[in-house]
């Protein structure tokens, strides 16, 4: 897998000094921001890098990615009211939701539905849900067993029958790879599970997800106070300062070095605390956050079809 970054080769160290953590962090800090550097953001930046180490198998990866997907699934309307027209056998909604959703050039509701189940359901969990669903996402385990009737059954496994009384191991072997090799690799692709991620897995692309996901929380964010005041234009600047001003944010969904640079000039320029952005310093980063609002309304949409995350 690709796209894991370890900060140092060094077991993380939750008990580490703060003046130590400050150093081991130091290049995801403006230099204001080393000197308030207290023991609330050294947890945070651990628990951040812990996050990220556990991402460092491909199983993993995939398993943090399902989260979002399932997620965006939830938030698809139509999605949902196909769970409760199944749920409560309303054959009219049923029909009318499936004329809508066919099967074709993508997975059809129907299909989607027995595949993934309700997950509207009352007391649903990701855990209980995906046990018995890892073969629509995961290539299975591949090891040889002694076969059972579960084994037999199996539709990634197949039986095969060994001699007995072969005594010397290379000659087994040349006898499996002849086997192999005359009717096993020709006749039996690779496992391909029918629910893959679109495009290539990586840990840049599960920043994006989560950070479009936060891009879509700020905006939901609801000031009653400010309500009236506030403009689209407004809250995208609101969303670049946000980021721009955490360095947790920053270090946890990698934004180029440029906002770091920029954030430590606006702090040092700072009058009375006030600090504002420049029409430049908000264009050049704006179109980042569009992109990712985009993302995430693309996802809620197309996630129906079994596509995830969206096609640009």
């Amino acid at each position: 897998m690709t796209g894991v970054s370890r900060l140092t080769p060094d077991i993380i160290n939750e008990d580490m000094p703060l003046e130590a953590a400050r150093e081991r962090y130091a290049r995801f800090l403006t230099d204001d921001e080393k000197k308030s550097f207290d023991e609330m953001d050294k947890d945070a930046f651990i628990e951040a890098e812990k996050y990220f180490d556990s991402l460092k198998t491909d199983d993993a990866l995939l398993t943090e990615l399902l989260h979002h997907w399932v997620g965006f699934l939830d938030l698809n309307e139509d999605y949902e009211d196909y769970c409760i027209a199944r749920r409560k056998k309303d054959a009219v909604a049923i029909k009318d939701i499936e004329t809508r959703y066919p099967a074709g050039v993508h997975v059809g509701i129907a299909q989607l539905f027995n595949d993934w189940g309700d997950i509207h359901a009352d007391g649903w969990s990701f855990a209980a849900w995906l046990a018995p669903r890892r073969h629509l996402f995961f290539k299975p385990e591949q090891v040889i067993t002694y076969a059972t009737d579960d084994a037999i059954r199996s539709s990634d496994a197949v039986l095969i029958s060994l001699p007995k009384g072969v005594n010397d191991k290379q000659k087994l072997w040349t006898l499996f790879s002849q086997f192999c090799t005359k009717h096993y690799l020709p006749d039996h692709g690779d496992y391909v599970p029918p629910y893959r991620v679109n495009g290539k897995m990586s840990v840049s692309l599960l920043k994006k997800l989560e950070m479009a996901t936060m891009v879509d929380e700020f905006f939901l964010y609801n000031d009653q106070e400010q309500e009236k005041k506030r403009d689209r234009e407004y809250s995208h600047a609101q969303v670049v300062k946000s980021i721009m001003f955490n360095p947790l944010l920053r270090y946890r969904y990698g934004v180029e070095k440029v906002w770091q640079d920029h954030a430590s000039a606006l702090a040092n320029n700072a009058k009375n605390g006030d600090i504002k952005l420049t029409a430049n310093e908000l264009s050049s980063k704006k179109p980042h956050i569009v992109e990712l609002e985009k993302l995430f309304n693309d996802c809620v949409k197309q996630v129906i079809y079994g596509i995830f995350p969206a096609n640009s």
